[in-house]
């Protein structure tokens, strides 16, 4: 049954790299202050096999409904775990490599670091630098969900049923802590420039129980997320302006000290200096190739 009114959107590929289709919805209203837009794909493509995901502030859920995918181990992209079926990623310090054969189907739900912890009911430090089934954290709700989006033909129909599943999995769900949901809103709209003790004081709690707090709601320490925080808003600026703007006026304008401070994060959390990732950007919004050029 339809809950919303969202227009699906979408784009479609097709060059010497392979062919894919990307379906785009937004989720139904009571669910938007926690899980971002569906993404639906199909690809097809001998060219690329290897992506690059950078450290990011979402817990993504992967549903598979193609062949096998092989994840990397967060920050350290030579070492591989094969996922026959659906996944889920916890924030991360480094990034990622998702390898296929060429061949891919799913949906990707992200979620936010507060959301993923009321959606999953468990602590989110458990979930810190790892990729796990999505059995592992959704119980027997996880097959389910599998089988019921693999016997709906079209994206609109499978993102009313995760509208539907959704709902009802926050709805049994005790809802977010208040303080960590404002912490963590204070972080993004500031852009990840903020000060731990500032942020605590403002709780009313000391530096070690907001940073314990947090590690439990969201699984990293505050001052790491809002290091990757501050990296996610000049990596978005960088891929917006590309070399129409310089590098040094992006750190600048995103709190970095420097062009240097910048570089630094940069390859500490997409593994490369941004110059070279941004090389490596696949058209009609494909991601970000794992080879050093595409």
């Amino acid at each position: 049954m339809r809950l919303t009114d969202q227009p699906l959107r979408s784009t479609h590929h097709v060059s010497e790299l392979g062919e894919w289709e990307l379906a785009y919805r937004t989720p139904v209203s009571p669910l938007q202050p926690f899980v971002y837009p569906y993404c639906g794909y199909r690809e097809s493509s001998l060219a690329i096999t290897d992506r690059r995901e950078v450290a990011g502030i979402i817990v993504p859920i992967i549903i598979n409904l193609g062949p096998a995918l092989d994840v990397s181990v967060p920050g350290q992209p030579e070492t591989f775990e094969r996922f026959d079926g659906p996944f889920v990623a916890g924030l991360h310090g480094g990034h990622t490599v998702v390898r296929t054969i060429g061949e891919q189907t799913g949906v990707q739900v992200n979620v936010s670091p507060i959301g993923a912890r009321v959606l999953f009911g468990m602590p989110m430090s458990e979930l810190a630098n790892r990729v796990v089934t999505l059995e592992d954290v959704l119980g027997a709700d996880a097959a389910i969900l599998v089988e019921r989006l693999r016997a709906v033909p079209d994206w609109s129909t499978r993102f009313d049923f995760l509208d539907a599943a959704l709902l009802r999995r926050f709805a049994a769900s005790s809802g977010p802590s208040v303080v960590m949901a404002w912490t963590w809103t204070r972080i993004v709209a500031e852009g990840g420039n903020v000060d731990v003790a500032a942020l605590a004081g403002r709780c009313g709690w000391s530096n070690k129980r907001l940073i314990a707090e947090f590690r439990d709601q969201l699984g990293l320490p505050p001052k790491l997320v809002g290091r990757i925080v501050r990296f996610n808003g000049a990596r978005r600026a960088a891929e917006q302006y590309g070399t129409a703007r310089s590098l040094a006026s992006i750190a600048e304008q995103c709190g970095y000290y420097d062009q240097a401070h910048f570089n630094h994060d940069f390859r500490e959390f997409a593994g490369i200096p941004p110059l070279e990732y941004l090389r490596t950007q696949l058209p009609d919004v494909g991601g970000f190739s794992a080879a050093s050029t595409v």
